[in-house]
C-alpha cells in the first residue's frame, strides 16, 4: 500500500475547507485504491458514525478540550 506525503495527505481537508462546490455533510478523501492514497475526492464510503450527532458533539468538545480553543461554530 503507497503511503502519501504529507502535502498530498492535506489536500482532501484543504478542498473541503476552501472548494465553493462542496456541500455540509460530504466527506473527501484520497481517490487511489482504498482510498489511502491519491488527489481529493468526494468519499464513496459511508458510515452510520459520520451522521452521528451525538459522537460529533462529543469530538467537538474533545478537540476543544485538548487544544486548549473554543471553537464559535455550531454543529
Amino acid at each position: 500500500e503507497e503511503v502519501m506525503d504529507p502535502w498530498q495527505g492535506a489536500l482532501p481537508s484543504l478542498f473541503a475547507a476552501t472548494d465553493v462546490s462542496v456541500k455540509g455533510g460530504e466527506f473527501f478523501g484520497p481517490d487511489g485504491k482504498k482510498e489511502y492514497a491519491g488527489y481529493p475526492a468526494l468519499s464513496k464510503h459511508s458510515t452510520p458514525a459520520m451522521n452521528d450527532k451525538e459522537l460529533s458533539e462529543k469530538l467537538w468538545k474533545y478537540a476543544e478540550e485538548v487544544t486548549h480553543l473554543d471553537f464559535h461554530f455550531q454543529i
